[in-house]
């Protein structure tokens, strides 16, 4: 993973919510 130096910005905040959306899938397919 590419760690942002930038507080601020749009693409940190993306980066976030993609972080939390692949560790969600990743915690599904380990749930089925």
């Amino acid at each position: 993973m590419v760690t942002i130096s930038k507080p601020e910005g749009l693409e940190s905040l993306t980066n976030k919510a993609i972080s939390k959306s692949l560790f969600h899938n990743t915690c599904s397919k380990m749930a089925n």
